[in-house]
């Protein structure tokens, strides 16, 4: 579960950095 949890961050850190570029 905590593997899912890295990708989840993972994956939320990139959405907030698009969000900031944009």
């Amino acid at each position: 579960q905590k593997q899912t949890n890295n990708v989840l961050t993972g994956l939320l850190g990139k959405l907030q950095s698009v969000e900031e570029v944009n």
